[in-house]
């Protein structure tokens, strides 16, 4: 088993270990994890090499992890592999991590904090960290969660870092105090009162986003008024081995200046004759930091300087005067002043000619339950079906089919996978559970979709059994559903040779009526299989219902669609017998065919 680190370095005391106080607002089996009492600021390292699943605020309660949203505050998630351990880490202060990042061994993956929930409220600094083992049971008596010690054996004792980014700077050989406000109180850490937030380690690399002019300070001769600042608060330069606001966006609180108005930057504007640069049109320059007052702007001499181009010149009475000479480069408040010829307007581009076969239409769930599918102008419904397993059924399910076969179009049911929600969350009873949903609503040609989305991204074998399950349970190519996190997520080789891909991706996503002019796949996306069907947008409009629709094209023609769908009827199935013990669960192939045969009398012959 590899060797993972310990987050903090040794010296960081625990103050809650595993297991410990059980009952309460902890689960019968104690704390989940591990705290460490911790200042805030100090930075979290990696255990292992793997993949960042969550980084920031948990987005809601209903989450892979179980992470309650205000209370967890700001956190991250590791993995580090499908068959290795994931790991925790909560209450933050910051982390400069994107889900999707790759990371290694000791990387820097945020900073301890007192983070509690996105509305302000906070603990006492401290940071609370957990391990969950692959395949982790909910029912363990800590909610999956295992003594994060099990797996972590050492601490991190890499090489000393150095600045590898324009924002980075590192800390001198000594403490450096971190304080609320840009300015020094002559109070010291822990004294009632003083703005000290943080003690940044001798030697430590940090990153900020920015600087701004506080109070000027000297030491040892060297005077400047700059602070770094970050989410944490604001460091004096001098204290680092760099004192460059290089890379840097100057970050200073300003008086918001009258529209038009306008603050000359550092290196001073030129004012000229016209609206271009030319050696003898120069009337008079502004220096920098001056404030100019402008009656509007023009269109003039494309310039560029320092990797800025602009054709845009402010103007006034005196001359003309370069964009990119100000701290700001905007419009706003200034009308434009630019004499235009307007040329004659061209003809109009004859229409596209669109060369494939097509087909426009909606998917649908019980939040569009009060819409009368029938009467929209849809070449097809895609209707939600089940989510997860327990013969759960979309409420609107019975009647949304009802109205879409009156339509007399084409027809698809989807299934919302929760695979591994908890360990009765198989490929197998999933399948199961869709296949006995829509039996009594099955009609040949109706396709069929896997929609993933809902956690455990990467568990594509999950996906690759429920599809086999269902392709042979009814002849048809079922598609999935994924955006390009879902497509990144995993390794998809397999299912993609096999199965179409339904992509949902909307780039700008306007609100619209009536669905668009059609287009053709997104050239960025590449499946083997080929993309069946493309989810553009979720703000469509038809005519009839008044309420937002999510708008799809699908790439071929009503006998394309029913090619894919079943080919093989399931009646509906008989009531259910008392039963005094529940059967063990489905557990292989065998058993789940086994079980469709007895379930589904006189249906035709399940290949196996």
């Amino acid at each position: 088993m590899s060797v993972y680190a310990h987050p903090l370095p040794p010296e960081v005391p625990t103050t809650q270990p595993f297991g410990s106080s059980p009952g309460g607002f902890n689960p019968p089996g104690g704390h989940t994890g591990e705290d460490k009492g911790s200042q805030i600021g100090v930075p979290v390292r990696a255990a292992g090499d793997g993949v960042i699943e969550l980084a920031g605020w948990v987005p809601s309660d209903d989450n892979a992890w179980l992470f309650i949203r205000n209370w967890a505050g700001i956190t991250v998630v590791l993995n580090c592999g499908n068959e290795a351990p994931s790991f925790t880490y909560s209450h933050l202060i910051k982390t400069d991590l994107n889900v999707g990042d790759r990371v290694s061994k000791g990387d820097i993956i945020g900073y301890t904090g007192n983070t509690k929930s996105p509305s302000g409220e906070v603990f006492a600094p401290h940071l609370h960290w957990e391990a969950l083992p692959p395949r982790w049971n909910i029912h363990n008596g800590t909610y999956g969660r295992v003594d994060p010690c099990l797996y972590c054996k050492e601490y991190w004792n890499g090489a000393p870092v150095v600045p590898s980014a324009p924002n980075q700077r590192q800390n001198g050989p000594q403490e450096t105090m971190q304080r609320i406000k840009p300015e020094l109180d002559g109070l010291k850490w822990g004294d009632v009162g003083s703005n000290i937030t943080r003690i940044i380690p001798a030697g430590q690399l940090e990153v900020f986003k920015g600087y701004v002019h506080g109070q000027s300070v000297t030491v040892n001769g060297f005077t400047s008024d700059v602070w770094y600042v970050d989410d944490i608060g604001y460091a004096w330069c001098g204290a680092f081995e760099s004192q460059s606001t290089d890379g840097l966006p100057d970050l200073t609180p300003r008086a918001t200046l009258p529209a038009n108005h306008r603050r000359v930057g550092p290196d001073g504007a030129k004012f000229r004759a016209t609206a271009a640069i030319k050696p003898d049109n120069i009337q008079r320059v502004a220096e920098g930091g001056t404030v100019e007052i402008f009656t509007g702007w023009v269109r003039g001499e494309s310039v560029t300087v320092n990797g800025y181009t602009d054709h845009r010149w402010y103007v006034d009475a005196k001359g003309f005067s370069w964009f990119g000479s100000y701290e700001t480069q905007d419009t706003t408040g200034l009308p434009d002043l630019t004499v235009v010829v307007r040329p004659e307007p061209p003809a109009p581009a004859p229409a596209p000619v669109t060369t494939f076969a097509y087909l426009r239409g909606i998917d649908v769930a019980e939040y569009q339950e009060s819409a009368s599918l029938n009467l929209l102008a849809s070449d097809f419904y895609i209707i939600k079906a089940s989510e997860g397993g327990a013969d759960w059924s979309d409420k609107a399910f019975a009647s949304n089919i009802a109205e879409a076969r009156l339509s007399g179009r084409p027809v698809g049911f989807y299934h919302l996978a929760r695979p591994l929600l908890t360990p009765e969350n198989t490929a197998v009873e999933e399948a199961r559970s869709f296949l006995a949903i829509i039996s009594p609503h099955l009609q040949p040609g109706d396709t069929l979709m896997l929609d993933w989305e809902a956690g455990n991204l990467h568990r594509t074998d999950w996906a690759w059994e429920w599809l086999q399950l269902v392709e042979k349970a009814t002849g048809a190519t079922p598609w999935v559903y994924l955006n390009a996190k879902g497509i990144n997520g995993g390794d998809w080789s397999k299912v993609e040779e096999a199965y179409p891909l339904w992509y949902a991706g909307y780039g700008a996503n306007p609100a619209i009526t009536g669905f668009p002019p059609p287009k053709p796949a997104p050239a960025e996306v590449s499946w083997q299989a080929g993309v069946i069907a493309w989810q553009y947008g979720d703000k469509g409009r038809l005519t009839g219902y008044d309420k937002d629709l999510d708008f799809n094209i699908f790439y071929g023609d009503a006998a394309k669609w029913k090619s894919l769908g079943a080919k093989k009827l399931l009646e509906e199935p008989k009531p259910n017998r008392p039963i005094v013990e529940p059967p063990a669960p489905v557990s292989d192939l065998n058993e789940f065919f086994e079980w469709l045969k007895d379930e589904f009398k006189n249906h035709a012959k399940v290949d196996q």
